[in-house]
């Protein structure tokens, strides 16, 4: 391995040894770019899309798909199961107490710094959770 490295190392282009940081800037200027973009959008997808606490519920995300295929899916109308159907099929599921689901997968006017999977609303004076299909 050694002996590849050499002739890797003789051969390479002498120019490229001897860029400026500005010219090395200015030459991979789109490559360094993207990463940085990549990082960057990678922290703000974490920091928008907080589901980490979710750990606390399942180790499984399928397990959180499964919950919301239980729902039936109505096309053309915005509604979904009321509160307390939606936390005693949760219950049921996940085997935690109703404040640690409320807390991990509710989001509420109460409960706004999660990630927005299942959101309790009030329509037409009932008391909903729009499920995510």
């Amino acid at each position: 391995m050694d002996g590849e490295y050499d002739e890797i190392f003789q051969n390479r282009n002498p120019s490229a040894r001897h860029l400026t940081r500005e010219k090395f800037i200015q030459i991979n200027y789109d490559t360094i770019y993207t990463i940085y973009l990549a990082f960057l959008k990678n922290e703000i997808y974490s920091n928008v899309f907080e589901i980490r606490q979710l750990k606390e519920l399942t180790t499984d995300p399928s397990r959180i798909s499964d919950f919301a295929a239980k729902f039936p899916i109505h096309k053309g109308i915005l509604n979904g199961p009321n509160f307390s159907e939606f936390m005693s099929i949760a219950k049921s599921h996940f085997r935690k107490s109703n404040y640690v689901i409320e807390k991990l997968l509710i989001f509420s006017e109460t409960n706004q710094n999660i990630f927005p999977l299942f959101v309790r609303l009030i329509i037409e004076n009932k008391d909903v959770v729009l499920v995510p299909h």
